[in-house]
């Protein structure tokens, strides 16, 4: 039989620890402190970090937005003054493509005045193909493009001057005075139309600069009104920051004192855990999954002669005389692979072997407990050579007594065998 023989944890009866003052089972006796509760706002947390990264992220592509659309209002204001600058030029060269036709009746030379024409007219076409140009590649959609018919029609009435113009140099050379003054007065309506429709030129042209002006800024008026609402979301984050933060500052001072005294009763708890095993008049010795002692008692130094440093990770089975130093290990493995029990109930008594290599009975106890995925076992044992000697002495005298009767119970046969005898005779 085994010692550690383990089976369905017990306890002794309360009679029998106060008369032996030990504690059996003292690692189910203490109240554990409540644990400490881990933080309640990581999802919080976790939130508020997200929303003030977002929050920062858009602010800022909203900047980068701002900024982009000055940038290109800038540019296609500038795009628009240059454009405005050419159709400026371009009135210019209007009236220098009709002004040989004036200049003409003072001049009295129809052969220079022509040429001045030419070269007028080249000049004039060169700038409204750049005018095109530029309108095609520097504006999108129909802002550029739709003003295209309205150059058109400008070089039209550009070229019926010209055209008018020569026919008033032919006048000249035929000296048909009278006809070439009759072509110059058709050639001045002609240029009052020329005049109006370079005003509407510069007029639509404006107005599609108010008007690309104009929607870029109720984008952008959009763009800041986003942006305020933004900021104070901004604000209301920091806020919550700062709520959060000193609501964690406060949780973790009272997760500091709560952990201060959470060690502080383990402390205390063990210190008379180990009061108590210490103190205990009965010896206490705890052994591991495999066998080996862990703790051994000042009671059990005293009963088996073995300072606590000499057993302490050894195997128990030092404590046991042969047969149950053979049988222990066996024991303990068959109960830890199929984890059968065998029945223990109330204390058994076995033999114990001192350092001294001498015997003496013991009454012991085991329990078994569990210290997070390790399985420990107890063992409770006193000193039972008094209790023996007086049952034997109770025996011995017992047996006494009966012999004692027994040849009282002869005596008073043989007496009365005796007496017959004489009374026969």
């Amino acid at each position: 039989m085994s010692w550690f023989c383990p089976s369905d944890i017990h306890r002794t009866s309360k009679k029998r620890a106060r008369r032996s003052g030990s504690f059996h089972g003292f690692f189910m006796a203490e109240d554990h402190p409540q644990r400490l509760q881990n933080p309640k706002w990581p999802l919080v947390y976790t939130l508020l970090t997200v929303s003030y990264f977002a929050t920062v992220a858009l602010s800022f592509a909203l900047h980068q937005r701002l900024m982009t659309m000055y940038t290109d209002l800038l540019e296609v204001n500038k795009a628009w003054a240059r454009q405005l600058d050419g159709y400026s030029r371009l009135s210019r060269l209007a009236l220098a493509v009709s002004a040989p036709g004036s200049d003409v009746f003072e001049s009295r030379d129809p052969n220079a005045e022509a040429v001045r024409l030419s070269a007028a007219l080249r000049l004039f076409q060169d700038a409204s193909a750049g005018a095109e140009r530029d309108l095609k590649v520097d504006f999108s959609g129909d802002e550029g493009p739709g003003l295209v018919p309205e150059l058109d029609a400008l070089r039209m009435h550009v070229e019926e001057i010209a055209r008018s113009t020569e026919c008033v140099f032919t006048c000249f050379r035929t000296g048909e005075i009278g006809e070439s003054a009759e072509l110059l007065a058709a050639r001045d309506v002609t240029l009052l139309k020329l005049n109006a429709c370079l005003e509407g030129l510069r007029a639509r042209a404006r107005d599609t600069q108010l008007t690309h002006i104009y929607g870029q800024l109720a984008i952008a008026s959009s763009l800041t009104r986003w942006q305020t609402l933004i900021g104070a979301l901004f604000v209301l984050l920091v806020a919550a920051v700062a709520v959060y933060g000193y609501r964690t500052s406060k949780l973790a001072a009272a997760t500091e004192l709560e952990g201060r005294r959470y060690l502080s009763a383990l402390e205390e708890s063990e210190a008379r855990t180990r009061a108590i095993v210490e103190t205990a008049t009965d010896g206490i010795v705890t052994i591991d999954e495999r066998g080996l002692i862990k703790s051994f008692n000042a009671a059990a130094q005293q009963l088996f002669g073995y300072a606590a440093h000499e057993v302490i990770g050894k195997s128990v089975n030092l404590l046991m005389p042969p047969p149950y130093r053979d049988e222990h290990d066996g024991y303990l493995r068959a109960y830890l692979a199929t984890g059968q029990k065998k029945v223990i109930g109330t204390p058994r008594e076995a033999e114990a072997l001192r350092k001294d290599g001498t015997t003496f009975p013991i009454e012991l106890s085991v329990s078994e407990m569990r210290l997070g995925t390790r399985r420990m076992f107890t063992g409770l044992l006193s000193d039972i050579t008094a209790r023996k000697k007086a049952e034997a002495s109770l025996k011995a005298h017992a047996r006494q007594q009966a012999a004692v009767a027994a040849l009282g119970q002869i005596a008073l046969k043989g007496s009365g065998l005796q007496a017959l005898m004489e009374e026969t005779a």
